[in-house]
């Protein structure tokens, strides 16, 4: 059993000397604990008694210095469980060296004393401080200060502490400022070579096996590899990998258990896993987790759709208004050039029928902006300036025309089914996947929101059994599979982008961010210290670094440097190419048949101009 877990104990001085005789002994203890209270900040400080006289004068003085101090009988195990109601309570022992002793060899039974401060008076000894408490295990972060007295007028701060239970008990007399001016952290970055069990297996870019003896891996890769090699460095640790039985994540199975790594860290086969997994409520119940180094977000992915070839294509181009004032312009330059071909003749008093110099001023201007050539035999300014008007405003815009056409080709936007969850369940199509034992899956099988509880129950539930047992093999359905939707980590499914048969778009509007760590035992001594290097490996920029030579960086669709244009989206281009076509020898038949009835007939010409 540890000693304590998770404690914590800021002392500043480092060396306290006092002069006063036996007689003063309590005197000289509110001293050093006044010392103390100044730079810790606990809540409640507790005296663990065994003698009643000195203990009744001890509360006394403590409380003339406005110290709110109780007496507990340390004997009585029940009583001390009792006080770690209290948040981050000091633990004062002024008791005889086999007192302590008895009362630490006590402790040791209970895992249940947490988050508390110990200070232990030693009268002196014989004995040194290693002998000593070399029965009991204090442990990695428990701070353990015993004062003792270095002569007739001096004590010392010694802290106890072990890397490990397998290691000896280490000391540090606070001789000099300069080992506690280091802090805690610092004081605790050397675990003398210990050797930790991680539980890990491959990920793709996040964790790899970078080296392998036989079967035993000895190094690791990837991402979450490379941040913990440099731990290692840093912290002067081994390690010794596990890998678990169906490389399964971690989730819950029919009889309560845990399975995977989880189940290996709830187990304590393992301390810590060395891979990518996401903290969830579920799994914070059973595990902890150090501080996060990536940032990832889950999103719904599904098929790319087919693109929508219709009329909208053609004209989408310019907006109603711009398409109005072109209608007017032809219209405006038709009226102007009839008008100015009629005062032509007029002035030269030429025959010529009305109909035939409207339709061909009317095709003469509409044929500058379908960039056609046509000419008009007639000797006037007017009517070349109207022609040279038509055919300039005619290139500004076709060129305006093209550009944006070929722009909506190019950069097309998706007409997506659904982009929430809400549209998910509306449409009622689609089946919802997620890789089975992971975070992904529990986001939906374990949430509170109504709306995520529906899509579990309806798009999800019914085929839990068959849910994949990888990334691959969820995206290679959703692309073998009619209807079916993806849950995963964005950054895991764009790493797979150029493996698929198909290509995929995922939904922004479902997309729901978390954070990815290492998880490592419930209450282990070594998560303050991981913790605190790991999120100094993100101060520095060190994991930014790491990221960027270990994850993969692939574009959105909205970011491709190239885009293919398939043929359904310019059929209708063609199919209109065709239909003009068409149109063009109905039209000419149409006319050649008119001529023939019409001349056949002798019909009257109704449509003219005469001076």
């Amino acid at each position: 059993m540890q000693l304590c877990v998770k404690i914590e104990l800021i002392f500043v001085s480092a060396f306290c000397c006092f002069t006063q005789g036996f007689e003063t002994d309590v005197d000289t203890k509110v001293k050093i604990l006044l010392s103390v209270k100044e730079h810790t900040h606990s809540s409640c400080v507790y005296v663990l008694y065994s003698g009643i006289k000195e203990t009744v004068i001890l509360l006394s003085l403590l409380s003339k210095n406005v110290i709110p101090a109780a007496g507990v009988a340390f004997r009585r195990k029940e009583n001390i469980l009792e006080t770690d109601k209290c948040n981050v309570p000091l633990y004062i022992v002024p008791s005889e060296s086999a007192e302590i002793i008895f009362f630490s060899k006590q402790l040791t039974e209970y895992k249940a004393l947490s988050k508390t401060r110990w200070l232990l008076f030693l009268d002196k000894t014989n004995f040194s401080m290693e002998d000593l408490f070399s029965d009991i295990d204090i442990s990695f972060d428990c701070e353990f200060l015993v004062i003792h007295r270095a002569d007739s007028r001096n004590f010392v701060f010694t802290e106890l502490g072990r890397v490990s239970p397998s290691l000896p008990v280490r000391t540090h007399s606070f001789a000099s400022l300069s080992y506690l001016a280091r802090g805690y952290i610092q004081r605790r970055s050397n675990l003398q070579g210990l050797v930790l069990r991680s539980a890990v297996f491959s990920s793709g870019f996040y964790t790899n096996f970078k080296k392998k003896f036989k079967e035993e891996v000895t190094e690791l890769g990837g991402y979450f590899g490379e941040v913990w090699s440099i731990l290692q460095k840093v912290l002067n640790f081994t390690t010794k990998f596990y890998i678990p039985e169906n490389n399964d994540w971690g989730s819950v199975t029919k009889n309560g258990s845990w399975n995977g790594l989880i189940g290996m860290l709830t187990r304590n086969e393992v301390d810590i896993a060395t891979t990518n997994l996401i903290a969830t409520a579920q799994r914070l119940d059973v595990v902890d987790f150090i501080s996060p180094i990536a940032d990832v977000r889950t999103t719904v992915h599904i098929r790319k759709p087919d693109p929508v070839s219709n009329i909208s294509n053609l004209v989408r181009a310019f907006d109603t208004a711009f398409w109005g004032a072109v209608v007017m312009t032809i219209a405006l330059l038709s009226t102007s050039l009839s008008l100015s071909i009629v005062w032509y003749h007029v002035s030269i008093r030429l025959e010529k029928h009305l109909c035939d110099i409207i339709s061909e001023s009317f095709l003469h201007i509409s044929g500058s902006f379908l960039c056609q050539g046509s000419t008009i035999n007639v000797r006037s300014s007017v009517i070349r300036a109207i022609s040279v008007t038509s055919y300039l405003t005619a290139t500004v815009v076709m060129a305006a025309y093209s550009a944006a056409f070929v722009s909506n080709l190019t950069i097309q936007s998706l007409q997506l089914p659904f982009t929430t969850y809400e549209g998910l369940l509306k449409d009622g199509r689609f089946r919802l996947l997620a890789v089975s034992g992971t975070a992904q899956l529990n986001y939906f099988d374990q949430s509170s929101n109504p709306l995520i509880e529906e899509v579990y129950e309806t798009l999800m539930k019914p085929i839990k059994q068959s849910m994949p047992r990888s990334q691959a093999e969820g995206l290679q359905r959703l692309c073998s599979e009619d209807h079916i939707a993806f849950a995963g980590v964005e950054t895991g499914v764009d790493s797979f982008k150029g493996q698929l048969a198909c290509e995929i778009v995922r939904l922004p509007a479902t997309a729901i961010p978390a954070s990815m760590a290492m998880a490592i035992t419930k209450g282990s001594p070594y998560k303050r210290i991981l913790s605190h290097y790991s999120s100094e490996l993100r101060r520095n920029g060190i994991l930014s670094r790491i990221s960027s030579t270990t994850i993969p960086r692939t574009l959105d669709n909205a970011g491709e440097l190239f885009s293919e244009i398939e043929f359904k989206s310019v059929a209708l281009l063609f199919t209109a190419l065709a239909m003009g076509f068409v149109a063009a020898i109905t039209i000419l038949i149409g006319e050649l048949i008119s001529k023939y009835v019409l001349t056949k007939l002798e019909f009257p010409q109704i449509c003219w101009y005469k001076k």
